[in-house]
């Protein structure tokens, strides 16, 4: 996921918190951003982990591709990564 998407969603996100929070409807805040600013924290850090993540199974497919000369996918990104999960998704969803 990039940043800008990051931004987006959280600005998205602080919209239904805005809807929320009893400060911000009692008019105490002009702009509450306690929510945003986990949730934005939250998404960085699952951004880490999934890159950490796909470097892993990298790795493992391409130990295991050279133990049994399996054809298993290496992924050189997170991009990589999510674009054949959106295709696999696409593709049972055609089913």
């Amino acid at each position: 996921m990039k940043i800008e998407e990051i931004i987006k969603r959280c600005v998205e996100l602080e919209m239904v918190h805005a809807n929320n929070c009893p400060a911000y409807n009692k008019g105490e805040m002009t702009g509450c951003n306690c929510y945003v600013q986990m949730t934005l924290n939250n998404l960085l850090e699952i951004e880490e982990a999934l890159e950490k993540s796909v470097v892993l199974q990298s790795h493992y497919a391409d130990l295991l591709n050279m133990h049994d000369g399996g054809e298993r996918i290496i992924f050189k990104s997170v991009e990589e990564w999510m674009n054949r999960l959106k295709k696999l998704r696409s593709e049972s969803s055609d089913s």
